[in-house]
């Protein structure tokens, strides 16, 4: 019997210790139950800016299907105050990019794309930047600047570019080719009728 207490007083003391990230991340179902990603969601808007943050970071890797709760509540707190907590975690996320395979930079593509349409200026060009520069990214739009004519968001990132982690970032939301071409298009609508380019 005393080790029955001893064993429940362990077991009390570590819940109690785990943040409540940890609480999400071990969160288990009820037997019969297929999800629950309704409470998950209503969990990871009771968090603080700076735990969401983790939370994000944390399903990426560890929780996937939990990734979309917490970046939009990450979403929802950048729109209300961007914090050191939110630069920080930008900068883990591009961090993480290039370390990850392919799979895992897909995810973090798309976690940084949705990113970069709350951010403040800055950050988002430090984000737009790094995809440029990026060669798994980067790359694949300047070689393909001259040659598409139609508009980027029907390509098929796949076939063109046989990259499946440049997919989401062409595709879904940060579009690094579309800036490019209306860039490009301003220009030569604005040259000189002798200096203009024709490619």
């Amino acid at each position: 019997m005393e080790d029955i207490c001893k064993l429940y007083n362990y077991l009390f003391d570590a819940i109690r210790s785990m943040t409540q990230v940890d609480q999400i991340l071990n969160h288990q179902l009820p037997q019969g139950v297929v999800n629950s990603y309704g409470i998950e969601g209503a969990y990871c808007f009771c968090l603080e800016p700076i735990d969401t943050c983790e939370l994000l970071r944390s399903t990426i890797t560890e929780k996937p299907e939990y990734r979309n709760f917490a970046l939009r509540k990450v979403c929802a707190d950048v729109e209300l105050e961007f914090l050191p907590c939110h630069s920080d975690l930008v900068i883990q996320l591009i961090v993480d990019f290039k370390k990850a395979d392919y799979r895992l930079r897909q995810s973090l593509g798309f976690v940084l794309s949705q990113l970069a349409d709350v951010v403040p200026t800055a950050t988002r060009r430090k984000i737009q930047k790094f995809f440029l520069v990026s060669q798994y990214v980067g790359g694949h739009s300047y070689r393909r600047l001259n040659v598409c004519s139609q508009k980027p968001k029907n390509f098929s990132a796949g076939s063109l570019f046989r990259d499946m982690a440049f997919n989401s970032t062409l595709q879904v939301t940060f579009n690094p080719l579309r800036t490019f071409a209306v860039a490009k298009t301003r220009i030569a609508s604005n040259a000189p009728e002798s200096g203009r380019y024709t490619h």
